[in-house]
């Protein structure tokens, strides 16, 4: 978010649940990315990115459509769940 800015190092560990929290209530994925240990931050992004991956590849795929709900599955065992609210289609789960 503008204007976000988020100190290199927090000097004890409530200063890093301070930086945690300012980064979740500014929706700021790359801040809360810098508020992580190196190893979490790194198993998150290969995570991230492997997922995006699959369901990228599976944007082609069939979508099965019941209603106001929608479900697509990708990768050997992940789906998204979607369902139509106000008139537009929102992500209601994505596991």
């Amino acid at each position: 978010t503008e204007g976000f800015a988020l100190s290199p190092a927090a000097a004890t560990p409530i200063e890093a649940l301070q930086a945690l929290v300012k980064a979740v209530e500014a929706r700021s994925y790359e801040a809360v990315s810098r508020v992580l240990a190196k190893g979490t931050r790194e198993t998150l992004e290969r995570d991230v990115n492997d997922r995006l991956a699959k369901l990228r590849a599976a944007l082609g795929a069939e979508i099965e459509v019941t209603g106001t709900r929608a479900r697509l599955r990708y990768g050997s065992r992940f789906r998204v769940e979607l369902v139509l609210e106000d008139g537009a289609w929102r992500v209601a789960d994505f596991d």
